[in-house]
């Protein structure tokens, strides 16, 4: 998810949040697919200072709600992940 939206960025000019951090796969028709680690990841995120975490649907039960006091959306596609990842979106 963070390298497409890495080339969205370089192809349209768009800013990415800095404040955002991102994990999951994107498949070929623009499906979030699920990845490993996601609730240590989102514990190295909380550590970083981040507030805000995108994670894969298939993936929100595996982060307990207000756990981490992290602000998680939970996507099923690219477009709806690109919505809180660029500024002004």
């Amino acid at each position: 998810t963070a390298i497409l939206a890495c080339i969205v960025s370089a192809v349209t000019g768009k800013k990415i949040r800095q404040d955002v951090a991102v994990t999951g796969e994107i498949s070929l028709a623009g499906r979030v697919r699920p990845v490993g680690g996601v609730f240590e990841k989102a514990y190295g995120a909380r550590q970083a200072g981040i507030k805000t975490l995108v994670i894969p649907k298939e993936n929100e039960r595996d982060i307990p709600e207000d756990l981490l006091g992290l602000d998680i959306h939970a996507v099923e596609t690219a477009e709806e992940a690109f919505q809180m990842i660029f500024e002004g979106e």
